[in-house]
């Protein structure tokens, strides 16, 4: 049978393992990354992207327009050209599209008309024209001490202004195209090398961010626990005699063991003659199966040793079915090591009396 060292110094004190703080960081820090990065996605990256793609595809829509007069007009001039009707929609509602969701359309909100375009599904029916007109007066009524990103915002929407303009009137009165239109056409141009390749958020990205955002309540869990955990300790007097974070209870106190769960998870009940249990979990507190291997012992030392692990098939069985005391476990031990020592000397011949 494997007991304890005799050197075994009394109390058996345990503490929480620094593998388990160790993970409660690691899981902590974890979740602040993902919940911060699910924040950062949620309210800029995202929005972003929804803004860059439909500015492209404000640009993209433009050049259905410019792209067809630009590339026939030197070869055929013609002063009754029109724009195609299809073009002119998708172009509109491409504008509309974007100044829903534009931050420098919210910065004049004495714009009414503007704002309308920007949030309601009224605007749907809004001329070009009149959506011209109202970036028009929505550029000169903004603040003049503008941030760096608003001027950059503002100067997009002025180029909506002018290409709204340009999209009406295309042609001059001498079947070429205004010179706007060659402009504007190289600002499309430009939107498209910036954020051409720019997809939408697709439905899912949204909730997605969500997931990591619920990640931050974990954080203090976790941060809590391992504080909690590092004020707590088991200790086991050589009387029997348990001190636990939850109170302290006597040997006579203890009931029993469940050691049911002990070689799968590393957890064992102590049982509380009242009935109620408390939980000795030797993942979070490093050491503790040594306690928990004495009180198996003292309660079934047929199946456990002191060190918390089952009996060998083939041990000898004990030599007293009576529930003894910690200390009074090692005493036994150490009594059938000396009547065996007694046993062989006795069998032993006496040389002196050989002839």
């Amino acid at each position: 049978m494997t007991h304890m060292n005799d050197s075994t110094s009394w109390p058996l004190t345990v503490q929480v393992s620094s593998g388990f703080l160790l993970r409660s960081a690691i899981i902590a820090v974890l979740c602040l990354v993902l919940g911060l990065w699910g924040i950062y996605d949620y309210l800029v990256k995202l929005p972003t992207q929804e803004l860059l793609y439909h500015r492209a595809e404000v640009a993209r829509q433009f050049n259905r327009i410019a792209e067809p007069i630009l590339n026939t007009s030197d070869e055929a001039p013609d002063s009754d050209a029109t724009v195609d009707d299809e073009a002119l929609a998708g172009f509109r509602d491409a504008i509309i599209a974007d100044l829903r969701i534009e931050p420098a359309a919210k910065l004049a909100d004495e714009v009414n008309g503007l704002q309308q375009v920007a949030t309601d599904d009224t605007g749907a029916s809004i001329s070009l024209n009149e959506i011209g007109r109202l970036l028009a007066q929505h550029l000169k009524t903004v603040d003049t001490r503008l941030t760096q990103s608003e001027k950059v915002n503002t100067s997009w929407l002025a180029i909506v202004g002018v290409m709204t303009k340009v999209a009406q009137t295309p042609v001059g009165l001498n079947g070429k195209p205004v010179e706007e239109l060659k402009m504007m056409r190289s600002a499309a141009n430009q939107a498209l090398n910036d954020w051409g390749d720019v997809q939408p958020p697709s439905k899912f990205d949204r909730p997605m961010q969500w997931l990591f955002i619920l990640c931050l309540p974990f954080v203090p869990w976790y941060a809590w626990a391992a504080i909690t955990a590092r004020k707590r300790k088991y200790v086991l007097d050589q009387d029997g005699t348990l001190h636990m974070p939850g109170g302290t209870w006597s040997r006579d106190d203890i009931a029993e063991i469940d050691m049911s769960l002990w070689m799968r998870k590393s957890k064992a009940w102590v049982v509380h003659v009242d009935g109620h249990r408390a939980l000795l979990d030797d993942y979070v507190f490093k050491g503790l199966h040594r306690i928990i291997g004495v009180l198996a012992h003292a309660q079934d030392s047929d199946q456990w040793t002191m060190d918390a692990k089952r009996v060998k098939a083939d041990a000898p069985a004990a030599t007293t079915d009576k529930k003894l005391r910690p200390e009074e476990t090692i005493e036994a031990d150490k009594a059938e090591a000396t009547d065996a020592d007694t046993t062989k000397m006795a069998s032993e011949p006496d040389l002196d009396k050989v002839d």
